[in-house]
This record gives structure tokens, sequence and C-alpha cells, in this order.
């Protein structure tokens, strides 16, 4: 008996040491029961948190502590009362409304009663949100620049890797856009190294607020800026360097003295796929933007564009029934010959110049249409395009059918409408192209009443390879006959087999390499008929 009041005394001592050092800890100690509802919650955790024991007791942790699920600590200590371990790590929760973060440590173990039985857990929990602040202060002091506070070569170094990394792994692209202020050095010269030292900073800032905040600003020496681009479209390139120029401009308005900025571009993968290719890519474009000025270049490539840059070529659109040459389809190509009308456009799209090469080449195929006297001549044209040129006098003695292609049609229709009234208007005609990729143009089709209609040449081929299509097809071309008021031209016949199943269908208006390749015109007259000079 004795012994049992002994033992009990000594139970009793024990449970009164416990409890004071719990409530003395300058640290969080809380426990839960196996459905993690709080049984104990010390004066260290009211302390951290500011939750008080009366509103943490008897609550599920999760209502406490909501963050504990997004950030996945909740599952770890699931697992760690489960699989009856101890886990220690850290982590963070949001403090009142959420707008603050406190980091902590915790230490996590199962907890048993007196016979060995598993009743829950306890925590110890310790703040250590100041030392973190510290690290990441340590942090930022070695990867920032001391003057601009951006980040420094040092950080590009480690960023440009995983930004690569990242690249590769998910098919993304990125830009990087060396950035360099025009004739600094006259700053100093002129003002003072002070004066300049502001300028640098105003400028790495105009920088930072022209870019966005998932892009990274880098000061990469002198008067240099780096800047990783996190965009794939081309236009999302060229558009981001003229916001920083326009920034770097309306500071030189402020401070009284004449700033701007060239900028040289490599994309990835475009220009290489590691950080020494981009480097010297960007390197390259950056001389080649300040020798020729135009402020923004993409790619090592010096970039002319003028009529030089391409030649046109002609294929000739026959009608089977007269074998006359009833007029051409004017086409562009490169004047060198080393890269195809694509390759061409791909080339000039990388600098934001696509659509000022569209209107070389649109100018310079009615031009040298005109010049060989051609009667009629069939060009490629879009609606960007021809907002873009706006209105252009057609060659009297010629009739000039602009082809918009199927693609088209689905996309702003009554604008597209009110455009081709416009060029209607001027004596121009329409063709409406690749007709047959979808067969989903019928509405913009039927508003359009265009000249000719185009048949795509893989409407062709299925007509070719199946009896069935070839007979839906004839019925088509019927029904198409009373929209196309010249008529209907079958693209791309390459075969005495495809040119048989284009009559067969009531179609004697033809294209392709059967009757021609594209190439430049030599005069074979017969009347007024004109040929290629791949013309059969």
């Amino acid at each position: 008996m004795e012994n049992r009041e002994a033992n009990l005394e000594t139970n009793s001592e024990t449970h009164a040491a416990f409890e004071r050092v719990i409530t003395s800890s300058i640290d969080g100690i809380f426990a839960c029961d196996d459905s993690f509802k709080i049984t104990v919650w010390n004066p260290g955790m009211e302390f951290i948190t500011g939750v008080t024991r009366e509103d943490a007791v008897d609550r599920q942790l999760l209502e406490v502590f909501p963050r504990l699920r997004e950030t996945g600590d909740y599952d770890s200590l699931q697992e760690a009362l489960a699989g009856e371990t101890t886990i220690a790590k850290e982590s963070t929760y949001a403090l009142g409304d959420g707008d603050q973060l406190v980091y902590f440590e915790i230490h996590f173990s199962p907890l048993r009663d007196e016979s060995g039985e598993k009743v829950g857990g306890v925590a110890f929990f310790r703040n250590i949100t100041e030392r973190k602040l510290a690290e990441q202060a340590l942090q930022d002091l070695s990867i920032r620049d001391p003057l601009t506070n951006l980040y420094n070569r040092r950080y590009f170094n480690k960023r440009i890797e995983e930004e690569i990394s990242r690249g590769s792994r998910q098919g993304s692209r990125f830009a990087l856009l060396l950035c360099d202020l025009d004739n600094f050095k006259k700053v100093n010269d002129t003002r003072s190294h002070q004066f300049g030292d502001e300028i640098l900073t105003a400028a790495g800032k105009g920088i930072q607020d022209a870019t966005r905040d998932v892009d990274f600003v880098f000061r990469w020496g002198g008067d240099e800026f780096v800047v990783i681009l996190l965009v794939d479209d081309r236009q999302g390139i060229i558009d981001a360097g003229k916001r920083i120029r326009e920034r770097i401009v309306k500071l030189g308005r402020e401070k009284q003295f004449p700033l701007d900025l060239s900028i040289g571009v490599a994309s990835f993968p475009e220009h290489g796929k590691d950080s020494n290719q981009l480097i010297r890519i960007a390197d390259r474009a950056l001389y080649i933007a300040k020798k020729r000025g135009d402020k923004i270049h993409i790619g090592e490539e010096e970039y002319e564009l003028d009529d030089g840059v391409i030649k046109v070529v002609f294929q000739p659109i026959v009608d089977t029934l007269s074998g006359q040459v009833i007029g051409h389809e004017a086409l562009s190509r490169s004047s060198t010959g080393d890269l195809g009308i694509q390759d061409l456009f791909r080339k000039y799209h990388s600098i934001g110049k696509l659509l000022e090469l569209k209107e070389i080449c649109f100018r310079k195929q009615i031009e040298t249409a005109a010049a060989q006297g051609l009667e009629r001549v069939f060009i490629n044209v879009d609606f960007r395009l021809l907002e873009h040129i706006g209105r252009r006098r057609k060659p009297a003695e010629m009739e000039v059918v602009l082809e918009i292609s199927e693609k088209e049609a689905l996309i702003d229709i009554e604008h597209h409408l009110a455009v081709t009234q416009e060029w209607r208007a001027d004596g121009f005609k329409f063709a409406f192209d690749d007709f047959g990729v979808g067969f989903i143009s019928l509405p913009f089709l039927a508003d359009l009443e265009p000249e000719y209609i185009k048949l795509d040449r893989l409407t062709i081929l299925q007509a070719v390879a199946s009896d069935e299509f070839r007979e839906f097809l004839n019925h088509v071309v019927l029904g198409l006959r009373q929209y196309a008021r010249q008529g209907i031209v079958a693209e791309g016949i390459e075969t005495e087999e495809e040119l048989a199943v284009a009559k067969q269908i009531g179609i004697h208006l033809v294209q392709g390499y059967l009757f021609g390749e594209p190439g430049p015109l030599k005069l074979n007259k017969s009347g007024s008929t004109w040929l290629s000079m791949g013309a059969q």
C-alpha cells in the first residue's frame, strides 16, 4: 500500500514537473490526439502564433493552421503518426490575415499512454523567421548589384542555366536581351560620376518596370543590363524591347540628358542551347543594333529589307479547253536562293518586320507583272496586309486578283468583307484560295462572291483516291459555280491522272507543275499568251 501511494506521489510530481516545463518553454509545444484534435497548447504556442489556448484546444489542427495542407506539411504529419516516426522540417504559416508569413521549425513525434498505446502526437514548434530573413539578406547581398539592387551577373549564371534546363524539359522558349545605354560615357564626362550612378539606378528601375514580374533583370556590368524574357511570342519580344527603350528615352527627358538604349536579342533554342551560345549571339546582335542604328536586333544576321531581298516568279493558270494561259500567279522567292519563302518569312518575322516584307512582295509582284505586260495576275494576300497597305492604285491595263486563304474566313467576317469592298472599289478582284481544306467557310464565301475559287491540292488528291469523294466534290463544284463569277481553279496539278479528275468534275482552269513550275517569264506569243520558263 505504501509503495502504491509512493508511486502515485512520484507520478504526480513528474506530471507537475512536465507541466512546468511545457508552461515555461519559450518554444511552442502542442499535442493532439490521433485525429489531430489539439489537446495541449502551451504559452509558447500562444506567443508564436497569436492563437490563445482557449481558441486552440479541442479544435482540429487544420482549423488553426489551414496552410498546412497547402504546403504538404499535414501529409507529413499524418505519415509520421501512421508510421510511428519522428519528423523534423521547416515550413511557413500565415500570420493574422495571411499577409505575413512566419517561418517555423517543427519536430513531431507519436505520443503513447502509460500502457504503450499510441494516443496522438506531440510537436515542438520554433519560430525561425529572424534566422530565415537574415539568411535571405545574406543571399541577397551575394546575388544583388549594390548600386541598382538588380540581380547581378553571378545570379545570372545560375538563373540562365535553370531556364535552359526548364526550356529543354518543357519545350518552352525564352529570350535573352542584352541592353546597352547609348553614349553613356558622355554622362560621366560632361556631368559627374554621381549623376552617372543616378542614371544607372533609374535605368535599371525603368527596365524592370517595363518587364513583367516573371521576367528577370540583371546588371551585367558598366552601362549594360540583361533581361531574361519568358515569352515565346516573337512579336512579344519586339514589344518588350520597345517598352524598355521608351522608359529610357523618358528617363532622359526627365533628367534633361539625351538617353537611348540598344538591344541585342538571342532566342532559346533558336539561337543557342547553352548560355555561351546565347550570350555570344546577343552580343553580336547588340553590335549590329548599334552599327545599323535600328536599336533592337534579333540574332547575328544583318537584315537588309529592300526590293533586293526578293525576286518575283510566276506560275501559269491554264484553260484546258482552249489551251490558253489565262493568267499567272505571282510568287516571291529569296533573291539569293538560299532560303525558301517560308524560311524567309520566318527570318523577318523574328525581327518584327514580316509585314514590311509582305508589302515589298505585294508591290514588287504588281510592278513586275505590269512591266511584263501581263493581262491578269493572281497575288496572295492576307487581311492584315490589306489593312496595312491601305489603298493602292491598280495598273489600268491589268486585272489584279487578290487571293484570300480560306483559313481567314472564320475571323471577324463583317470587318473583312468591308475591307474587300474597299479594294473592289479600286478595281481589284478576289479569289478564294485553298478552298476545301475544311469546307467550313461557306457563309463567308457566299457574302464575298469572289471572281475565282481555287481548290486546294489535297482536295484534288482525295478525289483521285476516292470515287465516293469525287462524286461528292462534283456536286460541290456544281454548287460553287454560282459564287465564282469567272471560274474555279484546281491548284497543284502535277500528273495526268490529277488533270483527268479535275476535268471529270468539271474544272478546266488548272495550275500546277504539270503546266509549269514557278519561274521568270518569257514571251511565247500566240495572240496574248504568256508562258513561264517551265511551261509545257
